[in-house]
């Protein structure tokens, strides 16, 4: 079974879901006119083969269309006749591309930002087990020093009784 993405398109999810390939489409798909600029572009590749329009007017037409009509006015759809149309859909197309850019900086700081994040959390961690391990070391220096003060008590006191 053939079918037109574009036609595909025009189901809803609710659609798509219930449908099961190789059953008729669950309804009729009727394609939509193209953006202007898709149009433009669509109209130059035909101007360069016009084999394409034949070939995509007979894949449409053997295609499960779900009851819709063949597109047998495809050449025609193509034709852009609003040209501010065109403009505006140029611009949308270098806005949405400027965002998308846009977009992909501000991802691209996040993950420097997160990896910022986690080298100083490592560097913190390994911070506190410097501290940690020098805290022991001057519990332990204290220790040895109340001991040995211990001792120094003991040896003054024996001294006091030798002399």
């Amino acid at each position: 079974m053939l079918l037109n993405g574009e036609r595909l398109l025009n189901l809803s999810a609710a659609d798509l879901a219930a449908w099961n390939p190789g059953d008729p489409l669950p309804r009729a798909c009727p394609v939509n006119p193209p953006a202007p600029l898709d149009a433009a572009l669509t109209s130059a590749l035909l101007a360069a083969d016009p084999g394409l329009e034949a070939s995509y007017r007979n894949l449409d037409a053997r295609a499960e269309r779900g009851g819709a009509p063949a597109d047998d006015d495809y050449g025609a759809r193509l034709h852009c006749k609003d040209a501010p149309g065109l403009v505006d859909h140029w611009n949308q197309q270098l806005e949405r591309r400027q965002a998308e850019q846009d977009l992909d900086l501000l991802r691209l700081q996040l993950l420097e930002v997160e990896q910022e994040c986690e080298r100083q959390f490592l560097a913190s961690r390994e911070a506190d087990r410097t501290v940690r391990w020098q805290r022991q070391l001057s519990q332990q220096a204290g220790d040895q020093l109340q001991r040995y003060g211990a001792l120094m008590q003991q040896l003054l006191g024996l001294q006091a009784r030798l002399l």
